[in-house]
């Protein structure tokens, strides 16, 4: 199945946010993408934020004819997307207190 983009918004530079109607979302920074004749237009923040929603293909498309298939941006989302990793809370005692300096003193 195409993944379908259902939200896009410019951001800032040549990023944009995109929603897709199976749920994942996030900005994608495009300005690495952004080679050839018809692409490197854009990389002027102005031309790149007249990028609109096409309801046809789903996908986001420039005046200037140039668009993305919504499975590259898909990747590129998701590739851009990072594990968080757990962190712990840092109690009091080990932010600088005693505890630390008598752990040192061992």
């Amino acid at each position: 199945m195409i993944p379908r983009i259902v939200e896009a918004e410019y951001r800032t530079g040549c990023k944009v946010y995109v929603r897709f109607a199976h749920g994942p979302a996030g900005v994608i920074d495009l300005a690495e993408e952004l080679n050839g004749p018809v692409f490197a237009l854009l990389a002027d923040p102005k031309a790149f934020s007249k990028l609109t929603l096409s309801p046809d293909t789903h996908t986001i498309v420039w005046p200037n004819g140039a668009d993305f298939a919504p499975e590259f941006l898909l990747e590129r989302l998701e590739a851009t997307e990072k594990p968080r990793a757990k962190r712990r809370p840092i109690s009091k005692k080990r932010a600088g207190g005693a505890a630390d300096t008598a752990r040192g003193a061992r």
